[in-house]
């Protein structure tokens, strides 16, 4: 049986590493522009948006931080959708 994705409360979470990366096709608008076409057209509902401007070599980025307990805190079945620009 096909589940049916259709719906859900998203989380959206973008992340730049340097000021030089958010100047080009990977800003952090351009990913949260892409995550948000995605959920328009999977009729998904936004809850919250992250933005970090932080390297990913380090999980203590403030608003992956702030995602983690929010999930927590709300205790809601959350899908987080994190754009990946190719």
């Amino acid at each position: 049986m096909k589940k049916n994705f259709n719906g859900l409360h998203v989380l959206l979470y973008a992340r730049v590493s340097s000021d030089k990366q958010a100047h080009y096709w990977d800003s952090l608008e351009y990913q949260i522009e892409c995550e948000r076409e995605y959920c328009k057209n999977r009729n998904h509902i936004i809850n919250w948006e992250y933005k970090d401007s932080y390297t990913g070599m380090s999980i203590n980025r403030p608003k992956f931080q702030q995602l983690k307990k929010d999930i927590v805190l709300f205790r809601k079945q959350w899908i987080v959708i994190d754009a990946v620009i190719i």
